[in-house]
């Protein structure tokens, strides 16, 4: 017995200290965790060791950061976009339509994928294959890139290419078949260019605005035929006298339906205010439902203005 007690009072710790080790150890139950007890200058200190809770399927773990029953959300790839076709350096031909492709990644997830063309908007695509068609309708470099949304709003854009747009090598009949019979085509173009004129001179915004195609290159901007009637009108508020006049007319046939006018081109508006001046023009012509519209105007040199 004095043997027992000595031992005893050599292996209790001093107040105030830390036990070697655990004095009993409590099991887990289902919903609880297991326990270990220390004893500390004579109290109990009950420190709770979870090892895991169970919440569903008797499997523990968690996935999102500790939060048990939680996912954490899979982060998205961000878009990228690159224009494939036409590839750089690409000669298309004036007239002829050619495929424009945008390869997206991710496959999945994208909203929508917008293609400019000459820094113009020129198509919205919705669904994938992201491909458009696009037909240059006069000579010269065409710059195309493409922007591509994701389902979170987050866009890359591509790399732009530039192709070049040129006349066909072979310059086909200036003749067309309408109606059952062979007309030149040249003969109708300088009629249409006349009804043109002569519109402006009349002061006419209508007939003038009925010259062109519902869709149109404007001086480089991608109109209407309602924007280019708004423009016809405002003018003619400035300006009460239109004068107009055109010499030098060269027409070429481009293809099926397609001929380009090109001009020198004088003129003197009055009214509120005064503008004159005299310009090379170029026009280019689609015949649409048997009729020769402008499908795109243009300025290539100014010789000179007055204001």
């Amino acid at each position: 017995e004095e043997m027992r007690a000595d031992l005893r009072a050599q292996s209790a710790p001093s107040p105030g200290a830390w036990s070697a080790g655990p004095v009993a150890t409590g099991a887990g139950t289902a919903g609880r965790p297991n326990t270990t007890y220390w004893v500390v200058g004579g109290a109990v200190v009950v420190v709770a060791l979870v090892l895991a809770f169970v919440f569903a399927g008797g499997s523990g773990g968690t996935s999102n950061g500790g939060v048990p029953g939680t996912s954490a959300k899979p982060t998205s790839q961000p878009p990228s976009a690159t224009v494939v076709k036409p590839t750089v350096g690409t000669t298309v031909e004036v007239g002829q339509s050619f495929p424009i492709q945008v390869s997206v990644t991710p496959s999945s997830g994208i909203k929508e994928v917008v293609v400019y063309v000459n820094g113009s908007e020129y198509a919205t695509l919705t669904t994938a294959p992201w491909t458009v068609k696009y037909s240059p309708t006069e000579e010269g470099n065409l710059e195309i890139k493409a922007t591509a949304t994701d389902d979170d709003s987050r866009s890359a854009s591509a790399v732009p290419i530039t192709v070049g747009a040129v006349l066909s090598p072979s310059t086909p009949s200036p003749t067309t078949a309408t109606g059952g019979g062979t007309t030149d085509v040249a003969t109708q173009v300088q009629a249409a260019i006349d009804q043109w004129v002569q519109a402006t001179v009349d002061c006419d915004a209508v007939a003038e605005a009925d010259a062109y195609a519902q869709n149109v290159i404007f001086f480089g901007k991608r109109d209407t035929h309602a924007q280019v009637l708004q423009a016809k009108e405002k003018a003619l508020s400035l300006f009460s006298v239109q004068q107009t006049s055109v010499s030098n007319v060269s027409i070429t046939p481009l293809g099926t339906g397609l001929a380009q006018a090109v001009f020198d081109k004088t003129w003197d508006f009055q009214g509120s205010k005064n503008f004159s001046g005299s310009a090379h023009d170029k026009l280019i012509f689609q015949l649409i439902g048997g009729s020769w519209k402008i499908i795109s105007e243009a300025e290539p040199k100014v010789y000179w203005v007055k204001r």
